[in-house]
C-alpha cells in the first residue's frame, strides 16, 4: 500500500465511515489529545494540507473490505505507530506536526513513520 492509497482509503473513511475505523481512529486521538501544544509550537506549525477528494469505488464490498483490512493492520500496530499513521493520513499533518503532537523529535518520527508504513505494505500488500 503506498502513501497515495493510504490518503485514498482514509478519504474513503471521511465519507463513508466504518465503525472499526473510526473506534480505532477515536482511540489514537484520545491518546495524542492527552499533550496540549504551547503557543510557541502551535505558531510553528503550519496547516494541515488537502489532498483531492477521494472517489467512492462503485463496489461496496471493496470499500468495505479494504477499512476492514486497513482497521485490523491499525489495531496490530503499536499504539505509537497507528498514532502517527492517523495523524499523518486522517489528520494530514506534516511529520514535523505529528512530532510536536506527540511529544517526539522528527528523527524518531520519521523512523517509526517509515517502521509503520513498512508494516502496513506487508499486511496489506493485496489493496
Amino acid at each position: 500500500m503506498t502513501e497515495k492509497q493510504l490518503y485514498q482509503a482514509f478519504d474513503l473513511q471521511r465519507f463513508a465511515p466504518s465503525a472499526r475505523l473510526q473506534a480505532v481512529i477515536d482511540a489514537s486521538h484520545r491518546r495524542t489529545a492527552a499533550r496540549e501544544l504551547s503557543d510557541d509550537e502551535l505558531d510553528f506549525v503550519a496547516a494541515a494540507g488537502t489532498t483531492e477528494e477521494a472517489k467512492k469505488p462503485e463496489d461496496e464490498t471493496l470499500r468495505s473490505e479494504l477499512l476492514g483490512a486497513l482497521a485490523d493492520a491499525l489495531e496490530k500496530l503499536p499504539d505509537e505507530l497507528t498514532d502517527i499513521i492517523v495523524a499523518r493520513y486522517y489528520d494530514r499533518l506534516p511529520l514535523t506536526e505529528v512530532a510536536l503532537r506527540l511529544g517526539m523529535s522528527y528523527g524518531a518520527v520519521k523512523l517509526r513513520h517509515q517502521k509503520a508504513l513498512a508494516l502496513l505494505k506487508r499486511k496489506l500488500g493485496n489493496f
